[in-house]
């Protein structure tokens, strides 16, 4: 379905490009939702955490948000179950994770040994080794605007990624 608005052709339906986008610009992709076909949402923890999906976990400082997520990362790496589901245990994953606060050595390995993850399915990300303005390598903290392909590539070593928590 094709019509126009103020001189400008838009276009409508599944996979469908505007006109303008086969001359080189950008332009919406628009679906009809009448041609979408429903799908059952897939979960990690049912009914909080949607497998594929971003889940936000926020509140002011010292609430232990990153406390829930080491526990969240841990349950994941044993497969052990939810608080809410005391005896449903499900196939253990992977785990990326990135901290900006808290150390590797003091605070997450402790956090993460005392919730009995499994730690050889844990991995941290904890620097980016770039190339500075003087072409020398350096580390330098991650920045999710420019270094999504290394969170990516930390995944795609994993066996069975399952969850990336971002700190």
């Amino acid at each position: 379905l094709a019509y126009s608005r103020k001189g400008k052709s838009m276009a409508a339906g599944p996979g469908a490009v505007s006109a303008d986008a086969d001359a080189g610009l950008a332009g919406a992709n628009v679906v009809r939702l009448s041609d979408v076909e429903p799908e059952p949402v897939r979960w990690l923890w049912p009914g909080r955490i949607a497998t594929g999906k971003l889940t936000l976990i926020a509140g002011d400082p010292g609430l232990g948000k990153s406390f829930l997520t080491l526990d969240i990362a841990a349950r994941v790496s044993t497969g052990a179950s939810w608080p809410d589901s005391p005896k449903a245990r499900f196939d253990p994953g992977d785990v990326v994770l990135l901290s900006a606060e808290d150390d590797v050595a003091d605070t997450i390995r402790p956090r993460l040994d005392a919730a009995g993850a499994d730690v050889s399915r844990i991995v941290a990300i904890d620097a980016v080794r770039a190339l500075d303005k003087n072409g020398k390598l350096s580390a330098r903290p991650v920045d999710l605007s420019q270094d999504v392909q290394y969170v990516e590539a930390a995944m795609d070593q994993l066996v069975k990624a399952k969850l990336v928590v971002v700190d």
